[in-house]
């Protein structure tokens, strides 16, 4: 009799387990449904160019009486966002979904492609979408005590490492050179400017190291916490940031303890 009871309770225990562990599985994937909905309909207000390959393109030849080369000014600055197609973005229809936003960020050929916000703090939108509603994939989001108009000398970028890839969930792929030679750069679009972001370095941070520092009291201070980052970086890159550049941060958890994260770190150009 009481081992039959030992077994009944036992089974319970095990029944509660089980429906409490499928609960959690059903809430996690009814999150990412809603979390995909709602970045799918906010990526209405951004629009990417189709780009043919460049050997799909013809040059005219010159003709006999035009083959001198054009004229520049001596004193004209090169564009160094020449020839680049930026992903058209609409911040009036996405700032009327929420004031909150401050950029977009895109990828080529990853998931990355989402609206950036800023809250009042750094927790606010860890579980918040960026249309405000709950969800535990929350949003790609500045440090609050970052200047929306990314003037920092390091401004830092957080997203969720999420199981289905999404967010921030490819940036640790980082740690391969091959995935770095494949995917050199993203863009970072704001209300006022865009820019190429091209990354440096990438490494897995401990919580109490200088990956998340955001001003530095001089020159020489900014360049020795570069050359740390780049000798502590998973790959090798020819980017070098100069004096006065300003860099990039993107953060995301590692999941190989709650004391590390993974930064990869780019120079806003």
């Amino acid at each position: 009799m009481k081992k039959k009871l030992v077994l009944t309770l036992l089974f319970v225990v095990f029944l509660v387990g089980a429906l409490f562990a499928g609960y959690k599985v059903l809430n996690t994937l009814l999150d990412y449904r809603e979390e995909e909905k709602t970045y799918e309909d906010m990526q209405q207000y951004i629009h990417i160019a189709e780009t043919e390959p460049a050997e799909n393109y013809e040059t005219e030849a010159p003709s006999p009486e035009n083959t001198s080369p054009p004229q520049q000014d001596a004193e004209e600055i090169p564009d160094p966002h020449a020839g680049i197609a930026f992903p058209e973005v609409d911040f009036e229809a996405l700032l009327a979904v929420s004031d909150d936003v401050v950029g977009w960020i895109y990828m080529e050929d990853s998931p990355i492609n989402y609206p950036v916000v800023q809250g009042t703090d750094n927790h606010e939108y860890v579980k918040k979408l960026a249309d405000g509603s709950y969800n535990s994939a929350g949003s790609i989001f500045m440090d609050y005590r970052n200047t929306r108009d990314l003037s920092d000398r390091n401004t830092i970028i957080y997203g969720h490492r999420m199981n289905n890839g999404s967010m921030f969930g490819t940036v640790v792929n980082y740690k391969d050179q091959a995935y770095y030679d494949a995917h050199p750069r993203c863009f970072l679009m704001t209300p006022e400017e865009n820019f190429v972001v091209e990354f440096f370095a990438g490494y897995v941070a401990e919580l109490d190291e200088q990956a998340w520092k955001l001003s530095f009291e001089s020159d020489e201070e900014f360049a020795e916490w570069v050359n740390e980052a780049i000798a502590a970086s998973d790959f090798k890159s020819d980017v070098r940031p100069e004096k006065g550049e300003r860099i990039i941060t993107l953060s995301t958890c590692t999941r190989f303890n709650g004391y590390t994260r993974y930064v990869l770190l780019g120079v806003l150009r």
